[in-house]
């Protein structure tokens, strides 16, 4: 058997109300958290890389400065968790992103997680869990499995001057 986690990935603030524009991801929990960050990539059209973190809130909140005060649990980088001074936040739990799966993090339907992507031009996602299910198998066995099942409202550039 293998869980699917049904996600519902909405582009917020600054940029977009979450209603106009968003995807549903289908993806199995095997996957890691750097193979979300790839789909969510490709989902929402962009081309040009940068860094990314996840912030597993559980909870829905509003704008950066909450997840930042609030958030005691984060998936980021691999590289960027040896930059990170344990001592300035003593309570946040951190994940690398290239090994931590969603099976790994204990998550429940109507979850929320944020997706940080460009910590220049910052592009915030929320993530909802919609739905947690078992299928009995995926293909290619052993892999993760991932597919965008609905697509609302039209990928923004990702550089306005684009």
């Amino acid at each position: 058997m293998t869980t699917i986690y049904r996600l519902k990935i909405s582009l917020i603030q600054p940029h977009y109300p979450a209603t106009k524009l968003h995807r549903v991801l289908e993806i199995s929990g095997n996957a890691s958290f750097y193979n979300l960050h790839e789909r969510i990539f490709e989902a929402f059209d962009r081309w040009d890389e940068h860094a990314f973190q996840f912030f597993i809130s559980r909870n829905k909140m509003e704008g950066f400065h909450k997840l930042f005060q609030d958030c005691k649990e984060i998936v980021m980088i691999d590289a960027f968790m040896d930059d990170h001074d344990p001592l300035s936040n003593q309570d946040i739990l951190l994940h690398p992103a290239s090994t931590t799966t969603l099976d790994e993090l204990n998550l429940n339907e109507k979850d929320y997680l944020y997706y940080w992507f460009d910590f220049g031009d910052d592009w915030l996602h929320r993530i909802r869990i919609e739905k947690i299910f078992e299928i009995e198998e995926v293909p290619n066995a052993g892999e993760y499995f991932a597919m965008v099942t609905n697509y609302v409202g039209k990928s923004p550039k990702q550089y306005p001057m684009d």
